[in-house]
């Protein structure tokens, strides 16, 4: 089937969609325009179909398909005037953060339904928007969007970069979603330009992380720093058995993982020297996110914003079942057993800083404790999203008393059971210790 998308817009405009409500960032002009052009839209409706603007709601009664729609520019106004409004977009970043619905597929969402509807196998399902009241209500505002689910889709673990200029401070912002190991160039990447535009200060967001490669911390940890190449970074706590069967075969220097200087791949790090680093996080931020606060606190100035961490404190090791096998030009070597597609994956240590604390298993406490409303989510990497404000303040040294919309509204909180399962600390060395019996 033939298609007139171009991908390469897609990406380009998805790579923007946490800017499209921003009056002062990129679509300055159109939001600008927009008041225009809208009034130029509605005139033309009225025209037609003979309306007289007598209450506030007159589009009410009217269909409307806003065909790539981008961020809602055009539906949201369109669906305050009454109409009910059906935006697709070939790019589904384009809803932005704090955006409310409320179904999907004209089925209502509940605590118990949420999961089979939003996880289904359907290759494509329309978000029944909404709005919250004042008073806590969810009201549907007419709006329908469209998301067509993307075949082989590579997530990238970089949600947001950023570089803020306000007075005299050039302030990197990096959203973080998970610690991976196979994509470490990217973070090199917008470190390097990070390096390049010469930031004062980094504010790295792991509000969504989950954790992941202890490896992938390393290098992070490596990048925000640079000044303490080879020095411990963190240290592995197995137990006694393992510890002992460890040294013998590895020495002690095995449990011991360093600050590096160059990717596995032989890139040299992109370094920024910092000695302070601002950290963002939820009640989701867990594992590896915890890992970089903590192994970070013994040699710079961590200043941690948010909620307190899950409490993940502990790392496991993939073990695979093994077989020999004969190769051309190679010989004999040991393969992953194709005929087996299960991996075991136990838990075996803790790991602790560089002075030997590992005690947060009921997670890590912010040095400012602050809970986000879901009336004020804000669209991550604006100036004016409140906690990513906040850090902003600290950098200009404007700090002034936190606040937030009514957080008393009765909203239940539930548990996504994709970022539970995202939730884990794995161990990714060359060395893979095996247990005998």
């Amino acid at each position: 089937m033939s298609t007139t998308i171009n991908k390469e817009e897609i990406q380009k405009f998805s790579r923007l969609a946490e800017e499209w409500w921003d009056v002062n960032g990129k679509f300055k002009p159109l939001h600008m325009f927009n008041p225009i052009r809208i009034e130029y839209i509605t005139e033309k409706i009225k025209l037609h179909f003979k309306l007289k603007e007598v209450k506030s709601n007159y589009l009410e009664g009217l269909n409307i398909l806003d065909i790539g729609c981008g961020g809602g520019l055009i539906s949201e106004p369109m669906a305050r005037l009454g109409a009910n409004v059906t935006g697709i977009d070939a790019s589904e970043k384009n809803i932005k953060r704090g955006d409310y619905f409320y179904g999907v597929d004209g089925i209502s969402l509940t605590s118990k339904n949420y999961s089979n509807l939003l996880n289904g196998d359907n290759l494509s399902y329309i978000l029944n928007m909404a709005t919250i009241e004042n008073d806590g209500t969810l009201k549907p505002n007419g709006i329908n969007i469209e998301l067509v689910k993307e075949e082989n889709f590579e997530s990238n673990p970089i949600q947001v970069e950023k570089i803020i200029s306000l007075n005299s401070n050039k302030i990197g912002y990096l959203m973080y979603n998970q610690f991976v190991g196979n994509k470490t160039s990217l973070i090199n990447d917008s470190f390097g330009k990070f390096k390049n535009e010469g930031i004062t200060d980094l504010i790295i967001d792991l509000r969504y992380n989950g954790g992941g490669s202890v490896k992938n911390c390393i290098e992070l940890a490596s990048m925000i720093t640079g000044q303490f190449q080879d020095q411990v970074f963190v240290q592995e706590q197995w137990n006694s058995k393992m510890t002992e069967s460890l040294t013998l075969d590895n020495g002690e220097e095995y449990f011991l993982d360093r600050f590096i200087s160059t990717l596995s791949d032989g890139e040299t790090i992109n370094s920024l020297y910092l000695n302070r680093i601002f950290i963002l996080t939820s009640s989701e931020s867990a594992s590896a996110s915890e890992l970089l606060i903590n192994g970070l606190k013994p040699f710079i100035e961590v200043i941690h914003i948010g909620e307190r961490t899950v409490g993940k404190n502990l790392a496991s090791i993939t073990l695979y079942d093994y077989v020999k096998k004969f190769i051309v030009d190679v010989g004999v070597e040991e393969i992953k057993n194709p005929d087996h597609t299960y991996a075991l994956q136990p838990i075996v240590l803790k790991i602790a800083n560089k002075d030997g604390f590992s005690d947060y298993s009921e997670g890590l406490e912010p040095n400012y404790n602050i809970k986000e409303s879901i009336l004020d989510f804000g669209v991550l990497g604006d100036i004016e999203e409140p906690l990513l404000s906040f850090a902003i303040s600290l950098i200009n040294g404007t700090e002034t008393k936190f606040t937030l919309k009514n957080s008393a509204i009765p909203l239940n909180k539930v548990k996504d059971p994709l970022m539970i399962s995202r939730q884990g600390m794995f161990l990714d060395k060359n060395t893979v210790p095996f247990l005998i019996n």
